[in-house]
């Protein structure tokens, strides 16, 4: 495996493409994500919060909790 990342990178190279297009990931079968990245910017933003400031009678978020106020 480590052979074809290495002759990826010297084609890429040899071809003159930028080094962040030669770094990304390809694209994958299988489901479409289910969130925008903006929805789990969101998420960890709300779950570095304090519940209390939410109005939760709480000191830790739970899973439950996060999606109940997210939904909101």
């Amino acid at each position: 495996m480590a052979s074809q990342w290495r002759e990826r990178w010297i084609a890429g190279q040899a071809k003159g493409i930028e080094i962040t297009e030669r770094i990304k990931d390809a694209e994958r079968s299988g489901a479409p994500a289910k969130f925008q990245p903006e929805q789990i910017l969101q998420l960890f933003k709300l779950a570095c919060d304090d519940p209390r400031d939410y109005a939760r009678p709480i000191s830790h978020w739970t899973g439950r909790e996060l999606a109940e106020e997210l939904v909101k």
